[in-house]
């Protein structure tokens, strides 16, 4: 399983395998945030796993919306709350999960800095100084503090 823990309640990675489920459950995550733009919903009915689908492209023409890093923001930090756990993934585990895990970060009183380094540093493969990925990251920490909660 390609995954890694940014914290005690948020990880990382690439696309699970529907064989790795029941490892996810094992972990305690109670919440997996796609960042594909292709749908496995089904595989997850039969999991007590939540599941959120954020279609997005890797692609810097293509820049992740505002609205969708706000979006799993507000579920990942309602689940948090709860004392659950978040799993967030993409084709790799290297950008757009990236930049959803740095967004709930930064909904979490980190900086966008900070949140970058910390991802860095627990997850070596990923890329969140990649131009377009960490412009995403510095747009969103100041979308998000002038966002009405």
């Amino acid at each position: 399983m390609d995954i890694a823990a940014v914290r005690e309640n948020l990880y990382l990675g690439s696309k699970p395998d529907k064989s790795e489920l029941k490892q996810l459950q094992q972990l305690g995550i109670t919440l997996v945030i796609s960042m594909l733009h292709e749908t496995k919903a089904k595989e997850y009915q039969a999991t007590r796993l939540g599941y959120l689908r954020l279609a997005t492209f890797d692609f810097f023409l293509l820049p992740i919306p505002m609205r969708t890093l706000a979006k799993g923001v507000a579920v990942a930090l309602r689940i948090m709350d709860r004392g659950g756990k978040v799993l967030v993934y993409c084709k790799f585990g290297r950008h757009r999960s990236i930049a959803m895990a740095a967004a709930i970060l930064i909904g979490l009183g980190y900086s966008a800095e900070e949140a970058m380094k910390l991802i860095d540093r627990q997850r070596p493969e990923a890329d969140p100084y990649i131009w377009y990925i960490k412009r995403r990251i510095e747009k969103f920490e100041t979308y998000w503090a002038r966002s009405p909660r």
